[in-house]
């Protein structure tokens, strides 16, 4: 039996395809974390509701046994933002949950009615350190660029400290975890370490991709049955640009103003080739609703289009860019340019805009896959 706890769209759609190549022996059962985050002392932006509407037709779409939602608030909280000449505090964030007994108890109940084998879990779980025992044999699965740090496990002064708070609290701060599932088909440098099991995360490199387009097939199946209207929004729009030099691009929202944008995006168009017949798809992300972006193509005379149905925002791009076959995905960094890459064997244009103040906080936020990034510039 195996037994997966998940939190968004990607380790959703990775558990469904992993399922079909490495468990398809296995009963498997799943237990998806639908998680409403506030940040503390931040203003909270309303995010799309779409996400768990897209998650739930990726699990339908893929043979799971059981299928377990769990939905909770919390309350993000950041103690090197709030403590800033702290850079060595042992727990750098915590959070607070809402009703967190009852929901730690329904998971408990939900696992001890099975014969728990493997527990896989998402590496960004939220819940994992509540109900976490040592007799699990947990592996991780990846969620995202972070997932491709590098799996030895630091022994310092904070690795001790957690272990003692921990046994203080219900927390499970250092779990013991031998293995991370990678998506990358052996193509990144993080599946190319070599790790001691007694001291590091190994890394399981999987082709998924075959298992993804099957994926794929039955989601926009399901997707045309549930949301016709949006569906026939995605139609429209391919049968409009069939003419025309394709491009879904995925802004970059962080910290970059609503005045600098234009400047922004203009420095990225600069990088390729494209001109009065190109065709742009905006796709934003789905907490990223709120920028006008279609005004800044307008005010370059470039042919664009947003989605006017909200449900569209949360396809994940990779879908989009097998929905629309010619298309090819535009954006700064961003895990989608080594997903397409490696799942489904098409270029992307990555466009980086290194003398923006905004492109070194990118480079520290996907440190993990640098040189990555770096190896697919080269094949530009």
């Amino acid at each position: 039996m195996a037994f997966f706890c998940c939190s968004g769209i990607i380790p959703s759609l990775l558990s469904s395809t992993l399922i079909a190549s490495k468990f398809k022996d296995e009963k498997n059962i799943i237990i998806i974390e639908n998680a409403l985050t506030k940040l503390f002392l931040t203003p909270y932006k309303k995010t799309s509701g779409y996400e768990k509407i897209i998650i739930d037709l990726i699990l339908k779409s893929s043979s799971w046994d059981e299928v377990h939602s769990i939905s909770f608030e919390n309350t993000y909280v950041s103690i090197r933002r709030l403590l800033p000449f702290l850079p060595y505090v042992p727990i750098e964030s915590f959070r607070i949950i809402k009703n967190k007994k009852n929901i730690v108890s329904t998971i408990n109940k939900i696992i001890s009615n099975t014969k728990l084998k493997n527990l896989v879990v998402s590496d960004n779980s939220i819940l994992l350190k509540y109900f976490y025992k040592k007799k699990f044999n947990v592996s991780f699965l990846e969620h995202g660029a972070a997932s491709y740090r590098s799996g030895f496990q630091k022994r310092d002064f904070r690795y001790f400290l957690k272990g003692i708070i921990s046994k203080f609290s219900t927390l499970s701060l250092n779990i013991k975890v031998n293995s991370i599932y990678l998506s990358d088909n052996c193509n990144s440098y993080r599946s190319q370490e070599k790790v001691s099991n007694n001291n590091g995360v190994k890394a399981i490199s999987c082709d998924l991709s075959s298992d993804i387009k099957k994926l794929y097939y039955k989601f926009i199946l399901n997707f045309k049955e549930k949301f016709p209207e949006a569906y026939d929004e995605l139609v429209f729009i391919r049968n409009k640009s069939k003419h025309q030099k394709m491009f879904i691009y995925m802004p970059t929202a962080e910290m970059i103003s609503d005045k600098g944008y234009y400047q922004y995006l203009q420095d990225q168009l600069n990088q390729f080739e494209s001109d009065k017949n190109s065709f742009f798809l905006i796709k934003p992300r789905g907490d990223d609703i709120y920028r006008d972006y279609l005004n800044y193509f307008n005010l370059l005379g470039l042919e664009a289009v947003t989605f006017k149905e909200e449900v569209n925002l949360c396809i994940p791009v990779e879908f989009l860019t097998m929905f629309f076959e010619s298309s090819t995905m535009v954006s700064s960094y961003s895990s989608s340019h080594l997903y397409i890459r490696w799942w489904l064997g098409k270029k992307t244009i990555f466009t980086e805009v290194k003398n923006h103040p905004v492109n070194k906080y990118l480079v520290n936020e996907y440190n993990a896959v640098r040189k990555d990034f770096l190896k697919l510039q080269s094949t530009n």
